[in-house]
């Protein structure tokens, strides 16, 4: 039994039967009683068909509120009726009867108007500011059962309850938020709601991917059992079906019924098709394509029957009219697959330099022969490199992480800003269910924004939207059509994340275009370096770019190694780390978001063995006697001023740190140089880097960068 505030006193005057006129009683499915309860003093002949059972029980299954969410809406009841306040917090109730393996939904609306509350001696009156208090926490059981105990008032008269079937809104709804998010098993979902909602057990839903690959439509599934028709073996489609059907699917982009006793279609181009038809034991199937926005994919919607059932003409068209949020469901899956593609290519392929290729090559041929020699399990042998000189430098964004953080706030909060001004024009034209609800959840997210933003709250943010404001909006569109540009226009401004991506999209525009600039920068001037003497190189695009060299005699057995490549080799990088510097300066008006970059090097005078890492595909520093240098790598970027707060790397200066003071001279007598170039100011810092986890003595010399 389901608790409550009251004690449920009903009471039917003589002439009820005026509120149900016998005329409309076999339509309307209403009755009078109690809210929230199975009590009941009179119901129209529709309500006792549907909800009585054979010994005349009512048992009402509310499934869109918890026993919590119905104690409090009773609690407004009493707020409303005794306390003559506008107080109904929740939307209306939802009750589901089930009928054999379907599922039919009621919306219950009440009419309370033959209905008093009276108070007890359990009661505990309400000043203004209870109400204020319980208004303001809507959600919190517990001080609702603290100014409404259970059964502290008496609901005496009747309720008017009226039951609208709203099972085809419930499962439209339900289909438009499952194509709105991203997840796996979409077809089996979609499947189970079609048949809910066409009432129709025996058919079976598929989805075959297409790409258009020299002008020929080839078969390219997500997940290889989607398809009712298709197979991974399936190649291209003008092998499947004959030239009637692929021109009605793939050029002409129109739905096609094909019943399989229509002898049309029995022909020798059609019998793999039909083959597969009959396995499936399938006797009509009806297809839909759609055309991505690329022009360069495509679907077929696949829905079979095996017997005599069919779809009528509005629940084709109803399946029409969820296809394009069907193809933006399937447009983030083809991203995701390309990604896919990209991480297996990452992962199993990797790009080999060319001044280290030829101890691939000897590599690869001595597996060969070892191969044919003991058979296939044979290793393939270490790449390792002894005795090299490690070079290590980055240019880095200042605060990347800060900057798009705020980036990410001012999107959400302009988002929420639109939504808001369309939750309005939308509740002036039609009065929104939960309006209130979305109200104050966008009022307490931008709050919240404002303050701090994380990974958890843009969680949160995405499931509010997601799971709440677009479903209602969409359910708007569905029931208000006039209105629909207003809605379609804000669906317009967001991205493939359903949210808006302006100051992010700025953000991420520029820092790609310069890591994009500055990495194309230092790779026309590599080029040079080899120059010098053949080394590796590896550069990465981070927030920033850095790049590792090493050289050394074993890089090239071919060209004899000397130190003074080395000395050539580290003016060289440092010069070309300041161009880098000048040139992002002199084009950083040209870019949506401004930015600024702190540039370092880490010279380490000693040498170290480089391994090739075949699970990782690259190569590392190898033995743990070198680990020293990659602690110092992964440190030095946050590292500070010894005894003070600043940060060692600073915007508009290069940093060099060592942890040799042999090396200080040097660079002393490279900065001269590049001062002399008009590459540097005169100025020059010698500071101590404090002590760092692991590493200790670090100092570095620092020179601001003379931007032309």
């Amino acid at each position: 039994m389901l608790e409550l505030p009251f004690v449920i006193d009903l009471e039917a005057p003589t002439n009820i039967e005026s509120l149900f006129p016998e005329a409309l009683s076999d339509l309307e499915i209403k009755m009078a009683g109690a809210p929230y309860n199975n009590h009941y003093v009179h119901a129209t002949k529709a309500f006792q068909g549907v909800f009585l059972s054979e010994n005349k029980i009512l048992d009402l299954n509310y499934v869109n509120k918890s026993p919590a969410q119905l104690y409090i809406d009773a609690c407004s009841l009493i707020l409303s009726k005794y306390y003559q306040q506008n107080a109904q917090i929740f939307d209306d109730a939802i009750v589901v009867i089930k009928n054999g393996s379907f599922k039919t939904f009621y919306k219950v609306s009440f009419i309370h108007e033959f209905a008093s509350i009276q108070p007890q001696n359990k009661t505990i009156p309400l000043s203004n500011e209870d109400i204020a208090l319980l208004m303001q926490n809507y959600d919190n059981i517990d001080l609702w059962k603290e100014k409404f105990p259970i059964k502290s008032y008496i609901f005496k008269g009747f309720s008017i309850l009226n039951f609208t079937d709203i099972t085809d809104q419930y499962y439209k709804n339900k289909l438009s938020t499952l194509l709105l998010k991203d997840g796996n098993h979409t077809i089996q979902k979609i499947e189970s709601i079609l048949k809910s909602l066409f009432k129709i057990e025996n058919f079976s839903l598929g989805v075959s991917v297409f790409k258009l690959k020299k002008n020929k439509w080839m078969y390219s599934p997500f997940n290889t059992d989607d398809s009712l028709l298709f197979n991974p073996n399936t190649k291209e489609i003008e092998n499947y079906y004959n030239s009637t059907i692929g021109y009605q699917l793939f050029d002409v982009f129109k739905p096609l019924i094909i019943q399989t006793s229509n002898k049309t279609y029995h022909t020798t181009e059609n019998e793999e098709f039909l083959n597969t038809v009959a396995d499936k034991k399938l006797k009509s199937i009806v297809l839909i394509p759609q055309l991505f926005h690329n022009k360069k994919h495509a679907f077929v919607v696949e829905l079979g029957f095996n017997n005599d059932e069919y779809l009528t003409s509005k629940q084709l068209f109803l399946i029409e009219s969820f296809l394009p949020l069907l193809k933006i469901n399937f447009e983030r899956q083809l991203q995701k697959y390309d990604y896919l593609i990209d991480a297996v290519i990452q992962r199993e392929c990797t790009a080999i330099h060319s001044s280290v290729k030829w101890k691939f090559d000897e590599a690869a041929k001595e597996f060969i022969e070892e191969q044919e020699k003991y058979g296939s399990v044979v290793d393939f042998k270490d790449i390792v490199f002894k005795d090299v000189y490690p070079l290590y430098g980055q240019i880095d964004i200042k605060s990347s992480s800060k900057k798009r953080n705020i980036a990410a706030a001012k999107d959400f909060i302009l988002h929420f800003n639109v939504l808001d001004k369309l939750l309005d024009n939308l509740n002036e034209k039609h009065l929104l269910i939960n309006y209130k609800y979305l109200k104050r959840n966008i009022k307490k997210l931008k709050k919240e924004l404002n303050i701090k933003i994380d990974a958890q709250l843009e969680s949160t943010i995405h499931e509010f939207l997601n799971e709440y404001a677009h479903p209602t909006l969409i359910d708007y569109l569905k029931n208000y059509e006039k209105d629909s540009h207003e809605i379609l226009s804000y669906f317009e401004k967001l991205d493939d994340t359903d949210s808006v991506y302006y100051y992010r999209k700025n953000y991420d525009k520029t820092v790609n275009v310069i890591n994009k600039r500055l990495a194309t920068f230092l790779d026309t001037k590599q080029q040079e370096a080899q120059l010098i003497h053949p080394h590796l190189f590896e550069r990465y695009k981070t927030d920033g770019v850095e790049h590792n060299i090493y050289i050394g005699s074993s890089i090239n057995e071919d060209i004899k190694f000397k130190p003074e490549h080395l000395e050539k080799l580290r003016l060289w990088q440092l010069r070309t780390m300041c161009q880098m510097e000048r040139f992002f300066n002199d084009n950083k008006h040209q870019y949506p978001v401004s930015l600024e970059m702190a540039s370092m090097i880490l010279v380490y005078n000693k040498t170290l063995d480089i391994r090739f890492r075949k699970d990782e595909k690259l190569f590392d520093v190898d033995g743990s006697y070198n680990v020293r240098y990659q602690v110092m790598k992964s440190r030095i970027d946050k590292a500070f001023i010894k005894n003070t707060e600043e940060r060692i790397t600073q915007p508009g200066k290069i940093t060099i740190m060592f942890d040799h003071t042999d090396v200080e001279e040097l660079y002393r007598k490279f900065i001269n140089i590049l001062q002399q170039e008009n590459l540097l100011k005169d100025e020059v810092e010698l500071l101590e880097v404090e002590q760092l986890r692991g590493i200790s003595s670090l100092q570095a010399l620092r020179v601001s960068i003379a931007y032309s």
